[in-house]
């Protein structure tokens, strides 16, 4: 999620106001949810308070708040491909005797480990 400091950096940018206070308003929620905080106030039908709407005017404050949740979401977006990259599942297939899988059954039991577990290690 951006902080407050992108959010009103952005902001400043585009509109040549911080909103510092509805960039806070919007987030405030995230104190008590974490994460889940965007289940609050981060809808475009939402109604904006009227302390903003004066400060502001209902056209810039919806724009502003509009802004907030696009940069959310490219930030969203951003980590999960992040993530993803990160890691890639590969899938390797080979052949053992019983013999050796059973060997290698028993070793990894012996170490408190499953038998991927044990492949990965020795891939190393």
């Amino acid at each position: 999620m951006p902080s407050l400091k992108e959010h009103s950096e952005h902001s400043f940018e585009i509109y040549g106001e911080e909103a510092i206070d509805i960039h806070t308003w919007m987030d405030s929620p995230s104190v008590l949810y974490g994460g889940a905080h965007r289940l609050f106030r981060h809808d475009k039908k939402i109604d904006i308070p009227k302390i903003f709407k004066e400060k502001y005017g209902e056209r810039l404050a919806r724009d502003i708040l509009i802004d907030h949740l696009t940069l959310d979401k490219i930030e969203s977006k951003y980590r999960e491909t992040i993530k993803r990259k990160k890691y890639s599942s590969v899938r390797l297939n080979f052949r053992v005797s019983l013999e050796e899988k059973a060997k290698l059954l028993e070793e990894a039991k012996k170490q408190n480990k499953t038998l991927s577990q044990l492949i990965r290690e020795r891939l190393k």
